[in-house]
């Protein structure tokens, strides 16, 4: 209904200090359970969300079934308390800024190589508010 506040299906597991802080996602096998640390990067799927996360030594792909603004909505919530934040790169990823190994000025903004050979790119609009996060965590 319009006007009505739209109610998340994420669910916050544990929440007994910030270094295991935890989310429950819905996946089409059940559930999926994630440290906030182990996750890399979030990308849109449409009503969706690919999650990159870090399982043991090995990085796993794993669709969701919430949309990337409730995903985003519960990491901002822990991300003042955990050692890492993750930031909007454009309008359809997310990234763990502890995972980002280095960056370099582009046209379009900036490149960003993450762990592994993945490389993701930060709108122009977006650039400032990486650089000040990323200078946050590694000072």
């Amino acid at each position: 209904m319009p006007g009505e506040e739209r109610k998340s299906t994420i669910v916050k597991e544990a929440m007994s200090s910030s270094e295991n802080a935890m989310l429950s996602f819905k996946t089409a096998a059940g559930a999926l359970v994630l440290a906030l640390t182990d996750i890399i990067t979030c990308k849109a799927l449409g009503k969706n969300t690919l999650l990159h996360y870090r399982s043991g030594q090995c990085s796993v792909e794993t669709v969701v079934f919430h949309l990337l603004a409730d995903v985003e909505e519960h990491l901002s919530l822990f991300s003042s308390q955990l050692p890492t934040a993750f930031v909007r790169c454009h309008r359809s990823t997310l990234v763990n800024v502890a995972y980002c190994r280095s960056w370099i000025s582009a046209d379009c903004g900036l490149m960003l190589q993450i762990e592994g050979d993945e490389c993701v790119e930060v709108s122009r609009r977006r650039s400032k508010t990486f650089l000040e996060v990323f200078e946050r965590v590694y000072p």
